[in-house]
């Protein structure tokens, strides 16, 4: 970023992806006042193997099953508790 004096300083901005970042700093600075732009590529990572892709993919169909069948039991457990419901409504009435 430069200032009026002229001089230049390094304006760190957090934001989810580089183009919000670009956006803010334009408008909160003005454009004329951006002298370059650096993405931070400490975060990115080098691309998965094969192998890790798939036992990445396993891993996740795996969660996928285990939230599948806690969605079915609690869908039993509500069939059942209103099974119960009925019947004790229909035994005091």
């Amino acid at each position: 970023m430069r200032l009026q004096t002229g001089r230049a300083i390094k304006t760190v901005i957090f934001a989810e992806t580089q183009a919000w970042a670009i956006a803010l700093a334009k408008q909160t600075y003005g454009q004329q006042n951006l002298i370059s732009i650096v993405e931070d590529d400490s975060h990115k990572t080098k691309p998965s193997s094969p192998e890790q892709q798939r036992i990445k993919s396993l891993n996740d169909q795996a969660k996928r099953y285990r939230d599948l069948a806690k969605q079915a039991k609690a869908q039993d457990k509500l069939k059942s508790a209103q099974s119960n419901f009925s019947k004790t409504m229909n035994r005091d009435s």
